[in-house]
């Protein structure tokens, strides 16, 4: 409650009132005031609430929201689907790269921090195709 109650405060709830779908500015205080028990946002409100906040405050009070459970969130950027014979062959290739990455740092038994930056950075590439693939499964 105090994220979502930060949010519009920085949004400005005179201008954000009617965007979220509240008659008056004060009737959103009201809703958002984690100290007022008299006014309980429900989940329609919330929604409106933040469906019309900028992304960032979007993701900081999605982030609060989800930390007492446990769950960290992670912003995915949208990908653009492509064919699926290619989306595949780059998916491959790219698991593929991750594969050699770690074998060359296992030839000598150890792998140094230089070796693990770079499995990491193909581990990233892979999911980055996988992403795309499912994508182009999905319109396919």
């Amino acid at each position: 409650m105090n994220a979502i109650q930060d949010a519009v405060l920085e949004e400005g709830a005179k201008q954000f009132y009617g965007k979220a779908g509240f008659k008056t500015h004060t009737g959103l205080l009201q809703y958002i005031n984690p100290n007022d028990e008299d006014h309980t946002l429900n989940l329609p409100k919330f929604l409106l609430i933040l469906q019309n906040l900028p992304e960032q405050s979007r993701y900081r009070v999605l982030r609060e929201l989800v930390a007492p459970f446990g769950y960290e969130l992670d912003g995915k950027d949208k990908v653009e689907p492509q064919g699926l014979t290619s989306a595949l062959l780059h998916m491959s290739a790219e698991v593929a790269d991750v594969t050699r990455a770690c074998a060359d740092a296992l030839e000598d038994k150890r792998i140094c921090q230089t070796e693990k930056a770079l499995i990491r950075r193909e581990i990233e590439h892979a999911r980055a195709s996988l992403n795309v693939l499912e994508e182009s499964v999905k319109v396919a």
